[in-house]
């Protein structure tokens, strides 16, 4: 099932608070894809769990995890994360396709709040027999099918889980989208867009999004809250700036506190369409010569000036000495510069 249909029905499969069958049968219903039925709910320590190499959110505020942290410390854990089990890598058992922050703030009610909290998943594998191999370069999930149609319906997911709750912000989506086209996991933009229902428009501006240097967005208090056409405007003004503007955008902000994510923005986008700041170039002082009773020869680079003065006819011969004078001269000149 798309996207956009998908979307179309968030009522339908919207994260129940605590029927995990339900929203088991809903996801079989909505992807069309029965294994769900026979997913499994379990429990597991959070310390072997990760999220997998393709999650889409790679920047959380500190703030929405210390709030969800003290609500599971208190509620516990409502809703279930999206998981698939893998073959022990470097200790971990379970890969998050989908709660990488419930994950996040499980861990820190635990060391941060003295909860005991376990993680609840949903385990969710193509062949509930065979265990997902991860590949020790990359750190990807080894696809159980040919055609890797399972490791497409896991994007399925996470882009539905994140957009059915908190949105992930436009930058991470824009990096998200942007390893995936790294990865081929997609041939273009354009077949991206398509399988995530998304307007091929939409997508060119989160991968324009992600491209913005992440020491940029760290200059922007909480960058979530930003509108798409806003950090879509930065991310144009950044490319045309030349590298000396980037540069020292970066360098002046660094001693700026801007208040809020909108004064930042202002800021950056007047820097950003500045005027580099033209460096002077040292010029040697003018050099002269006198040529006795034939003249006089100048170089004055700062006035971008050579000159030769004579006072009177001059032979072949006075001619000759007086351009060997001026050969000199000038590469005197030079070597000062």
């Amino acid at each position: 099932m798309s996207f956009k249909k998908l979307q179309a029905k968030k009522q339908s499969i919207s994260i129940p608070k605590v029927d995990t069958a339900k929203r088991l049968k809903e996801l079989a219903a909505t992807t069309g894809d029965a294994r769900y039925l026979d997913a499994k709910l379990i429990s597991a320590d959070p310390e072997i769990v990760r999220p997998w190499a393709l999650a889409d959110r790679t920047s959380i505020s500190e703030a929405s995890i210390d709030e969800l942290a003290q609500d599971m410390a208190k509620n516990g854990q409502l809703s279930p994360v999206l998981a698939v089990s893998i073959e022990q890598h470097q200790g971990i058992c379970y890969h998050i396709i989908a709660g990488h922050r419930r994950w996040l703030a499980i861990r820190k009610a635990n060391v941060d709040l003295g909860a005991a909290l376990k993680i609840e998943l949903t385990v969710v594998n193509p062949d509930p027999d065979r265990l997902y191999v991860v590949d020790a370069d990359s750190g990807m999930l080894v696809s159980q099918r040919d055609d890797g149609s399972d490791i497409q319906t896991f994007l399925q997911l996470q882009e539905t889980e994140n957009t059915l709750r908190a949105d992930v912000g436009y930058w991470d989506k824009g990096r998200h989208y942007q390893r995936l086209l790294d990865e081929k996991l997609f041939d273009t933009a354009s077949d991206l867009a398509k399988e995530f229902g998304r307007a091929k428009g939409t997508v060119s501006k989160f991968l324009a999004i992600g491209s913005i240097p992440e020491d940029v967005m760290e200059l922007i208090p909480t960058v979530h809250d930003v509108p798409l056409r806003k950090l879509y405007a930065l991310a144009t003004a950044y490319s045309k700036a030349d590298a000396r503007v980037r540069s020292e955008t970066v360098n002046r902000m660094k001693n700026e506190s801007p208040a809020s994510a909108k004064e930042a923005l202002a800021k950056l986008m007047s820097l950003l369409q500045s005027k580099p700041v033209q460096a002077k170039t040292p010029v040697a002082a003018p050099r002269r010569t006198d040529l006795g009773k034939l003249g006089r020869a100048t170089v004055d680079g700062s006035r971008h000036r050579l000159e030769v003065r004579v006072y009177d006819a001059l032979s072949d011969a006075q001619w000759t000495g007086l351009l060997k004078e001026f050969e000199a001269l000038l590469a005197r000149y030079k070597k000062d510069q």
